[in-house]
């Protein structure tokens, strides 16, 4: 304080008569100064929540079709920080207390991976199954196929995998699959 005293009397010295614009200049340096020290400035940054906890939700959208969904409760965080956590991600949403980011995976899903089959549906479309076919639980419909022209024009043991379901364990795999079946396609 003692120091802020010295400077201001050198000021009014130096200023003379000026000084009502001088005692303006040094209040308002010391209100910018005491603010910035309380308030620190920091441009383009948005705390969520108050940055006291926030949930974040990661989705990935596989390209299978299978889609996956992870929490996190962070504490403290700002957006800005978040988008650099999660950069190559696709920011969705986010409000309050949630905030959600997207990402496309060009990959099966772990799940897919694990018990992914291709089949034909009751109603004819090619089809990836979590499990054989005859389990019925559908991942993907992709599109219908000509029976009539896929069995004049594969041999018989193709032809009973697929009706029994093909297992599928990678995108070679399910790429493969995809093309040799794409030309009996109806649509």
């Amino acid at each position: 304080m003692r120091n802020f005293k010295s400077i201001l009397k050198r000021l009014k010295k130096i200023w003379g008569q000026k000084r009502v614009w001088a005692t303006c200049l040094i209040c308002c340096m010391l209100v910018v100064s005491i603010s910035g020290m309380v308030f620190p400035i920091r441009p383009n940054v948005v705390e969520v929540n108050g940055g006291i906890e926030t949930e974040v939700i990661l989705k990935r959208h596989y390209v299978c079709g299978d889609s996956t969904s992870e929490k996190q409760l962070m504490s403290h965080v700002t957006l800005q920080q978040l988008q650099q956590m999660y950069e190559g991600w696709n920011l969705k949403s986010y409000k309050d207390d949630k905030v959600v980011f997207e990402q496309e995976v060009w990959d099966l899903s772990p799940q897919c991976k694990k018990n992914g089959y291709f089949g034909i549906s009751e109603d004819g479309y090619v089809t990836l199954f979590n499990g054989p076919p005859h389990l019925s639980e559908v991942i993907e419909t992709f599109f219908q196929i000509d029976m009539e022209s896929i069995r004049s024009s594969l041999p018989a043991e193709p032809i009973s995998r697929l009706m029994n379901g093909m297992r599928v364990n990678d995108m070679a795999e399910y790429n493969s699959i995809l093309s040799m079946l794409s030309p009996y396609s109806t649509d």
